[in-house]
């Protein structure tokens, strides 16, 4: 899927009703930052920050900074999403997660919002929604 073709689809709200539906494009995102990047850009005061930058197609901006200590990659993303989605299924029983639960529902979360608002970080400058 190309950065475009992410985009369009993260500004489409009708797209996102389901978890499901969030996790699916986190994914598409996800696979699309393994070989899809001009740079990976390293937080010199915290190295734990990163910034994706991007090749033409997004006009080479620069996404908003991501903790890479939240962030889950595409390999640990497809882990954490089943796990995630257990998860939720134990919180709709009343039941508490363990730590490592909880913490999975964070980087989750994290990785979900994420991955939208740094898809629409390759909008142009100004713009809301893409081009058609």
């Amino acid at each position: 899927m190309s950065l475009s073709d992410l985009v369009s689809h993260a500004t489409d709200k009708e797209r996102f009703h389901t978890v499901e539906q969030y996790i699916d494009f986190c994914i598409r995102y996800l696979e699309y930052i393994d070989t899809g990047l001009q740079a990976r850009i390293v937080s010199q005061n915290e190295s734990h920050y990163q910034f994706f930058q991007y090749r033409k197609e997004g006009s080479f901006n620069i996404t908003r900074p991501l903790n890479s200590r939240l962030m889950y990659d595409t390999e640990g993303f497809a882990q954490a999403a089943q796990q995630f989605s257990m998860t939720l299924e134990q919180l709709r029983d009343g039941q508490r997660p363990s730590d490592d639960l909880r913490e999975n529902l964070t980087r989750t979360i994290y990785t979900l919002q994420q991955s939208i608002g740094a898809a629409l970080d390759g909008l142009p400058a100004g713009r809301i929604k893409p081009e058609k």
